[in-house]
């Protein structure tokens, strides 16, 4: 089988492998990982035990949870198959695994007490290596100063060689060991220094200046390192995706001017060169690769067939996860039924006349608008939440009407389908959107809106339907109108 710089399948059971995917490489694989485990002091009924795994390619999915059961002897079973030498996490701390290892875990109060098989010797060394790490530190982004905190990371970085060279006289540990660890604290210090800007400034709510020459520790960075993947090291990686996303900044703000002025081709060209221009070799590939995985996200096939570029991606991997994510986008469209969602169609209204219209339409209740767009994460979050207000609610004179943005009709009404809204539902055409949005002062979205029985705004921004205060506010409008 050929080989893929040791980067070889994603992190999912053997079965769903297998059954999922047509590419004959994956079906040869034979060897995997098993964890089996016994819980000495369990005494419960059936149930299931939570292990993670780590997703490169996917920033919602960075670490994958997934259900094994446990028997009422308290035992149970992991069989699985992994894209790369990583750790996994359990509720009695973490495994480090590659394809081929067999543990056995026994476990008593919460601990493993025992670990043994294949692979057991690299575990047993890791675990006594973080006996060697006692100092603790504290997250530094909220006082220091940006020389300081590279100070301080240079610091606590030498505290963890200086505990790894203790354990390697004192020890001897294997080769594998100490790679596995130099990662670890490697890309502890990478990942950290990549976030202290944003986290900074998140904080602080003020605009810090990060000299260019803060970044220069990138210099450092393999970009084909991807031999073992410490959890430090998958942050690292994601953190990494976002600075190239966002740097340089002219070249940020122009791709978000093109994006205003409706010219994708050159927003999406622009963002694929800010990648491209500080990456090679596998992480390229890795970055590009998430960046074809977002478009899928949006539920755009055409976008992505027009900017996809499969040259530019060798690693089975990436390809295998890009096929699997187009699957379910094209599952997600073929789904239209819409349910008790009730579409409304307001695409022949001027823009000028939206607001006055959707009034009229709604006049004598309480109407909470959402604005929101099928590729928007944290407003298909929020749909749970007014699931809930919508049950709350039921005979009431409120409306929760829907307001579609920045989508294609087909999108839309198959993004309503699957998420099961009902509720009002309109599809802006851009002019309206753009019209309410000034009206509105809509930045972004989620955006919500909250109108009463007279017509009057009550609020140009509104709390979210996962508010602790919305329902007051909504009782409050009913009560009063």
């Amino acid at each position: 089988m050929q080989k893929y710089s040791k980067l070889l399948f994603p992190t999912l059971l053997i079965a769903i492998i297998l059954i999922g995917c047509n590419n004959s490489n994956i079906s040869s694989l034979k060897d995997g990982v098993i964890i089996e485990g016994h819980i000495k002091d369990y005494h419960g009924t059936e149930s299931t035990i939570d292990f993670m795994f780590s997703n490169p390619v996917d920033g919602r999915r960075i670490f994958e949870v997934i259900k094994f059961r446990i028997d009422t002897t308290g035992h149970f079973k992991v069989d699985t198959v992994l894209a790369y030498p990583q750790e996994i996490f359990t509720p009695y701390g973490s495994l480090y695994c590659s394809n081929g290892d067999s543990l056995f875990l026994e476990i008593e109060k919460g601990e493993i007490v025992v670990l043994s098989g294949v692979g057991a010797i690299l575990n047993n060394e890791i675990r006594a290596y973080n006996k060697y790490q006692q100092k603790q530190f504290r997250d530094s982004t909220n006082y220091l100063t940006c020389d300081h905190y590279v100070k301080y990371i240079e610091q606590r970085e030498g505290v963890f060689l200086d505990s790894l060279t203790r354990y390697i006289e004192d020890s001897a540990p294997s080769s594998k060991s100490i790679e596995w660890i130099r990662d670890h604290i490697t890309y502890w210090s990478w990942r950290d220094l990549l976030r202290y800007p944003w986290l900074s400034k998140a904080r602080h709510s003020t605009e810090s200046s990060i000299p260019e020459s803060y970044y220069a520790f990138l210099d450092q960075y393999d970009m084909d390192d991807f031999d073992y993947l410490s959890r430090n090291h998958i942050f690292f990686l994601h953190e990494f995706y976002r600075y190239c996303r966002l740097n340089p900044k002219d070249s940020l703000d122009l791709a978000n001017e093109f994006g205003m002025k409706g010219d994708t081709a050159s927003a999406i060209a622009l963002h694929q060169r800010m990648i491209t221009n500080k990456t090679s070799g596998i992480t390229r590939e890795l970055f590009l690769t998430k960046f074809y995985h977002l478009m899928l996200k949006g539920k755009d096939t055409t976008i992505y067939f027009d900017y996809y570029d499969s040259t530019l991606i060798s690693q089975e991997y990436f390809l295998w996860e890009l096929e699997r994510e187009l699957e379910q986008t094209r599952a997600f469209l073929s789904n239209k039924q819409t349910g008790q969602a009730i579409i409304q169609d307001f695409s022949k209204i001027p823009e000028s006349s939206i607001l006055k219209s959707i009034v009229e339409r709604y006049k004598g209740t309480v109407i909470y608008i959402d604005f929101w767009a099928p590729w928007c994460g944290p407003c298909l979050r929020e749909f749970p939440y007014s699931k809930k207000l919508q049950e709350h609610f039921e005979g009431k004179e409120i409306t929760f009407l829907y307001l579609g943005n920045q989508s294609s009709e087909d999108i839309w009404r198959s993004s309503i389908a699957n998420n099961q809204l009902s509720g009002e539902h309109i599809l802006l055409t851009d002019t309206q959107f753009a019209h309410l949005s000034k009206l509105f002062k809509i930045t972004g979205i989620p955006h919500y809106v909250l109108i009463d029985r007279d017509g009057k705004v009550v609020s140009k921004k509104a709390d979210r339907p996962s508010s602790s205060r919305i329902l007051d506010i909504l009782n409050n409008c009913l009560s009063t109108g």
